[in-house]
């Protein structure tokens, strides 16, 4: 079972990480931060969920002509979603839906290893048959460069 967080409540109003970008005034880093805020919310929770999914949602809707995404601005409470889901055995996703863009990307994935994450499984969201898998060639390379190896069973968890 997944876990995952896609609305804040923020500004008085229920939004979908998706839909960030499309709120004139958002204060968009701020959204983000309450965003990471309701992911440690829910790792810590005690709610049954095996696989921390959707680590970095908000990343696929990155503002248009603004500074690029980038890990280390929300370094702090990245790492401290990776530690609470590896202090509780948690599984992280590793989500191919945007092509080659990654979600999350090695630098995760690294401080993921670094907090304790003992594995990590792969997602593509493939909404169309032919998506399924999409992208897991790439992410193959960038876990295994992040110290992960497969499993025997090829459905299973990529482990340190």
């Amino acid at each position: 079972m997944h876990g995952s967080i896609h609305c804040i409540r923020f500004g008085g109003e229920m939004i979908d990480a998706s839909q960030f970008r499309d709120n004139a005034g958002l204060d968009f880093p701020a959204a983000v931060r309450e965003y990471f805020r309701e992911t440690l919310a829910m790792v810590d929770s005690g709610q049954p969920f095996e696989t921390l999914a959707h680590l970095d949602y908000p990343k696929r809707y990155w503002l248009s002509g603004a500074a690029p995404y980038r890990e280390q601005d929300y370094e702090g409470e990245i790492r401290g979603i990776l530690k609470a889901a590896a202090r509780t055995g948690r599984v992280l996703e590793v989500n191919t839906s945007r092509g080659q863009i990654l979600c999350p990307d090695i630098t995760v994935v690294r401080w993921w290893r670094e907090a304790g994450g003992q594995a990590v499984q792969y997602g593509s969201d493939a909404h169309q048959p032919d998506k399924v898998a999409e992208g897991f060639a790439i992410a193959t390379q960038m876990v295994e460069a992040a110290g992960f190896k497969p499993a025997s069973d090829p459905t299973g968890h990529w482990r340190r």
